[in-house]
């Protein structure tokens, strides 16, 4: 029997990385197993820019009634053909073939593995016997249920998106993404400032779905659509939905966003180190209008409850932080590629993070596009400004001395 499979992303509103990290993990597993893959594209609409003209027309097109058109599914695909993988380029007769959906987090969630091989046998027991049959792998939210991750981690060891790089079958996938995303881009170039010459330095400071805003008497802490709030009257933490929880629970994903402030330092050092003439630099970020509208919006509708003059404090809060990224990038000479409503923006900023030596990041994995899509030598440093401490950053710095362009080696 000839076993074939394809990888269906099942989710609603998830990023470029989220997808591919999804996509990668389902690719190591058929790899593992034996199967041969055949790409079929994904939907990525979270990381779709939608700007007011996008918007009308998906109304006019029938978007809100669920209604489908091919302007709606160009648009939802434009994630996927933008790298390269809109296209699944199989034949009419490939299609006929027979699938059988697996889910791969039901799977493992509900039976105990002792190894790969009982993995394939409990699959291939429930398929009909037939010449060749796609086993089309849905990979759901729930791929990264404790149980479920720490089962199929256990069968394949890492699965991790930015260690792709670092297996065989991470190799196989790299180079197949890399592949596809190189063709499209000789087919469709993206130019960018970065200077050949020099090193090139990409610079992401996420905020577009995340904020920490002090106010006079409380903190309004934003993640998404989801929201806490600090009084800071009788240090209680509650949430949107008046749920009172203790303040040292706040979620992981409600951290402080790094403050420019730490970026800022970050490139002294480097410049310190290699002048800062040596640097050609692009800084991209999400912006905070998304964040201010989904504020805005719970507001509005009395989720959250504030004052006329904790209103004004927001909408000068929100100002400043914008003003701050457009100051930064200017006093470090750098292009700024700020917002996310527009598809150029996307697609100069996926190739900026491409393209780029040195890395500085927040928090997100959108700069793991780097490591999959990326196909020269020497491989690029990264800097998470997470959690930063002083021997993260030497480690960095050490490695940045050593760093030399293919040119210069």
């Amino acid at each position: 029997m000839t076993i074939f499979f394809t990888i269906e992303v099942k989710s609603k509103y998830i990023g470029i990385s989220d997808t591919l990290s999804r996509l990668y993990k389902a690719y190591c597993l058929g790899i593992s197993l034996s199967y041969s893959y055949v790409h079929q594209p994904f939907f990525c609409r979270r990381s779709l820019p939608i700007s007011m003209f996008d918007r009308i027309i998906r109304k006019i097109s029938g978007f809100n009634d669920g209604k489908s058109s091919r302007f709606i599914k160009e648009n939802d695909l434009f994630v996927a053909n933008f790298l390269g993988m809109g296209d699944s380029e199989c034949d009419s007769d490939f299609d006929a073939r027979p699938k059988f959906t697996v889910d791969i987090a039901r799977l493992l969630d509900d039976h105990y593995f002792q190894d790969l091989d009982h993995f394939k046998t409990k699959i291939e027991d429930s398929i009909p016997s037939i010449n060749s049959i796609i086993i089309n792998f849905l990979v759901t939210d729930e791929i990264y249920n404790d149980q479920v991750s720490g089962n199929l981690e256990r069968l394949l060891g890492s699965t991790r998106l930015e260690d792709c790089h670092a297996s065989v079958v991470g190799s196989s996938f790299k180079e197949f993404a890399a592949t596809r995303y190189w063709k499209a881009r000789s087919r469709q170039p993206i130019s960018l400032s970065f200077d050949s010459n020099k090193i090139r330095l990409l610079i992401h400071i996420r905020r577009g779905d995340r904020a920490w805003i002090e106010l006079k008497d409380k903190i309004l802490l934003m993640h998404g659509n989801e929201f806490l709030v600090i009084d800071q009257n009788v240090n209680s933490l509650q949430n949107s939905d008046t749920q009172s929880l203790s303040i040292a629970s706040i979620p992981v994903r409600f951290r402080k966003p790094v403050s420019i402030e730490v970026i800022a330092q970050v490139f002294e050092q480097l410049s310190l180190d290699h002048g800062r003439a040596m640097f050609s630099i692009i800084v991209i970020s999400d912006g905070y209008k998304r964040a201010y509208q989904e504020l805005s919006h719970a507001i509005r509708s009395n989720r959250i409850q504030v004052s006329q003059s904790d209103r004004k404090q927001i909408d000068v809060f929100f100002r400043q932080q914008q003003k701050e990224i457009v100051e930064f990038a200017k006093h470090i000479n750098a292009e700024l590629i700020l917002g996310e409503d527009s598809k150029m923006k996307f697609m100069k900023s996926v190739h900026a993070v491409i393209c780029a030596d040195f890395i500085v990041n927040t928090t997100g994995g959108f700069t793991k596009l780097n490591r999959v899509f990326r196909n020269q030598d020497p491989p690029s440093l990264f800097l998470s400004t997470s959690d930063l401490t002083p021997q993260k950053l030497g480690v960095f710095l050490a490695e940045a001395r050593r760093f030399r362009k293919p040119d210069e080696i």
